[in-house]
């Protein structure tokens, strides 16, 4: 079955089953620019997520406000999808419109779980990028005095 492409936004939303759905645009985007797999990441539907992840899609697609599927992952606190992303070429090195890096979003939503931080800097996720205000993770780890997260940004020697 194929449905259009707005149905497909809303399949995904109310968790629909997809492995039957035909999907002929794999790389579509909706109204704000966001892709299927950004979608159901948001949706916390990780079955749709992980089965867009076994098609060929961009997963480095980047929305109208130029967050990425690991922007997204950041923000919804999905550490296992955020691993599947990077293991098919996920770039963490991109910015959104603030200029922020998806580490800098995970730090910002963290509070207190730093599973998806500790993810990116074991993929090497640099915490000094500065980001269009002249701030880095790290100084915002300093700025709301979180000891692990200021531990674990400080520079290395």
């Amino acid at each position: 079955m194929s449905l259009a492409s707005a149905d497909l936004f809303q399949a995904i939303r109310l968790h629909a089953p997809l492995q039957d759905l035909v999907i002929p645009n794999i790389n579509v985007r909706n109204e704000n620019g966001q892709s299927l797999l950004q979608e159901a990441i948001a949706a916390r539907n990780e079955s749709a997520a992980r089965l867009l992840l076994r098609q060929q899609l961009d997963v480095n697609s980047q929305d109208d406000q130029g967050a990425t599927a690991l922007h997204y992952v950041a923000l919804y606190q999905t550490p296992a999808l955020g691993q599947r992303i990077l293991q098919q070429g996920g770039n963490l090195a991109l910015l959104d419109q603030h200029g922020n890096s998806p580490l800098w979003t995970a730090v910002f939503n963290a509070r207190g779980q730093y599973d998806v931080v500790d993810l990116f800097l074991q993929y090497q996720a640099d915490p000094q990028s500065v980001n269009r205000y002249g701030k880095t993770p790290a100084d915002f780890a300093t700025q709301i005095q979180d000891p692990y997260l200021m531990r674990v940004l400080q520079p290395r020697a």
